[in-house]
């Protein structure tokens, strides 16, 4: 296990655009005079930004901003959904715009690890062994095999899934004392409705790790482990491979090691940044720098920061939809800032245009 001191990384963040334009060689039998038109492109490129998306959890003009509900959403059918138990209520962003329905959620704490698998949703409450299955179709919700890991606090283990099978890896023990952080790998197959333990992830247990998967592979970035008062943070990237049951470090996070990022996948890269880290300062620092990880070439790059000051944002989540990638944070001043908010990231897109001389 790699760990590196913290370090903070602020950089600005600019707009990206480019613009290349080639010619195709002039055939030597052309001379001068020659009128006919050379034929050309121009390769342009947009995207590489961050746009703020306003309020998470709905438009306040029909929902209350103030109704902030800490749960993770899970992604069905480009649409992210939000259980709020507290009110059997279901919010939906599209990517545009936000809807809610009823539903009667059948547990009373928020979602603290959840996946989807085909039009199933899987939900495990916060400080529960309990997995409630979600019929997006129908909204309807069956029981279905506990969770046989230690209950763990809500949002503290990383998440993926890969076929019809979900993984949950790592976190902390609710509400318990020193050293009960977790390196367990739990995998669910959905058509025999079991859990069975897989290789763990780590000797040391972790928290606050997050997951992601792409293609046929899951991955965990970041997290952190305490030994009384020594916090200790992370920037490992590791890979699971469900057919040998194995995991292998990958290429470094580039950024200060942290915990708590948010990560999403866009066109099977994924992007990682956000979290926190090293509270020297008697303050955790909050970071907003951000990196796209290429599985083909196991490499990082730096992408444009967040436009938010890092003390005053903690992250909670990312997720992607319409291939478009989502940071939801808090501002620290809840006071003054309730509720929580996302910025929308475009990724980079070029194309050629053929233009005329």
């Amino acid at each position: 296990m790699k760990f590196h001191t913290i370090l903070i990384a602020v950089i600005a963040l600019l707009p990206f655009s480019c613009k290349k334009v080639t010619r195709e060689t002039i055939s030597p039998a052309k001379t001068k005079e020659s009128t006919t038109p050379i034929s050309s492109s121009v390769t342009i490129c947009s995207g590489n930004i961050w746009q703020y998306d306003g309020p998470f959890y709905g438009d306040h003009k029909a929902l209350n901003i103030l109704d902030v509900v800490d749960a993770r959403p899970i992604i069905y059918n480009n649409k992210a959904y939000v259980f709020d138990a507290d009110k059997d209520l279901i919010r939906i962003f599209d990517g545009t715009d936000w809807s809610h329905k009823q539903s009667q959620i059948p547990f009373d704490n928020p979602v603290g690890m959840g996946f989807t698998l085909g039009n199933m949703g899987y939900l495990v409450p916060a400080f529960k062994n309990d997995v409630w299955q979600y019929n997006f179709s129908n909204n309807t919700w069956s029981k279905k095999a506990d969770f046989p890991g230690p209950v763990r606090e809500g949002e503290s283990s990383g998440v993926f899934t890969i076929g019809n099978k979900g993984y949950i890896a790592g976190g902390a023990e609710g509400g318990s004392s020193f050293g009960n952080f977790f390196s367990d790998t739990w995998e669910y197959d959905q058509a025999q409705n079991k859990w069975t333990k897989k290789a763990a992830f780590s000797f040391f247990g972790q928290t606050d790790v997050v997951g992601f998967s792409i293609g046929n592979k899951g991955y965990l970035v970041n997290g952190h482990l305490s030994w009384g008062n020594i916090d200790i943070y992370s920037n490992n990237l590791q890979e699971y491979d469900p057919v040998t049951n194995s995991w292998t470090l990958k290429a470094d996070f580039p950024g200060a090691s942290r915990a708590g990022s948010a990560v999403f996948v866009i066109d099977g890269s994924a992007y990682v940044g956000g979290g926190n880290g090293d509270p020297s300062a008697g303050e955790l620092r909050r970071y907003t720098d951000y990196y796209k990880y290429t599985v083909r070439t196991n490499s990082w790059e730096k992408i444009p920061n967040i436009p938010l000051s890092g003390e005053d944002c903690i992250t909670y989540y990312g997720f992607s939809i319409n291939s478009k990638g989502y940071f939801v944070y808090r501002y620290y001043d809840v006071i003054n800032n309730p509720g929580k908010y996302m910025y929308r990231y475009l990724p980079l897109h070029c194309g050629t245009l053929p233009v005329s001389n």
